[in-house]
């Protein structure tokens, strides 16, 4: 039967990899997980830890959705102007092409 393991666990135990202080298969025993899921856990922790150091990643996402935000309301902002004026600027066409 597959043991099913929370991500808390899952980090747990892939700290215990990465501390080095017992081998691979004395791990894969004690957790009973296979070897080769214990690397890929290794793995992902291993390239996960730099966006912790990002610091700023989560405000500049932030920021940038802000600013996205922003920009859409000022589309949407012309384009209601648009349909405003549509109707015009179809009469002063049509009168000028009389």
């Amino acid at each position: 039967m597959r043991k099913l393991l929370n991500p808390h666990q899952k980090a747990q135990i892939a700290l215990a990899v990465l501390k080095g202080n017992k081998t691979i298969a004395e791990l894969s025993g004690e957790f009973q997980v296979h070897p080769a899921q214990l690397e890929e856990w290794k793995a992902i922790v291993l390239n996960g830890v730099p966006s912790l150091f990002a610091g700023s990643g989560k405000h500049a996402e932030q920021s940038r959705i802000e600013k996205l935000q922003k920009i859409i309301g000022e589309r949407q902002e012309e384009i209601d102007w648009l349909k405003k004026k549509l109707p015009v600027l179809h009469a002063q066409r049509e009168s000028i092409a009389r």
